[in-house]
């Protein structure tokens, strides 16, 4: 015969929810971090190295400002085919984006 203290299967099934909360949060946490993309024009043309993409038109500054600050979002955020594609033009009217 066992003896099962009081409480305890609804201690276990809190714990349970308790874990599933932490993982559903880690998990958000985790999808936000890629809303906010970087605005740096620095990240920006080192993304642009890693592509083998040469850019005219595009400040490599750490600091710049708009209208580079939101092509650099931009940039830091989408793939390198998409960039190639010209999925930036709008966000980079005065830049353009070319294989090397």
């Amino acid at each position: 015969m066992s003896v099962v203290a009081a409480g305890s299967g609804r201690d276990q099934g809190r714990d349970q929810v308790k874990s599933w909360w932490m993982a559903g949060l880690a998990a958000l946490g985790v999808a936000l971090a890629g809303c906010g993309s970087s605005e740096s024009c620095k990240d920006a043309c080192n993304k642009l190295v890693s592509c083998n993409l040469s850019s005219s038109g595009f400040s490599c500054d750490a600091s710049c400002g708009s209208p580079d600050s939101t092509c650099a979002q931009c940039v830091n955020s989408d793939s390198c085919a998409d960039i190639t594609s010209g999925k930036c033009a709008s966000s980079c009217p005065d830049a353009t984006f070319t294989p090397k």
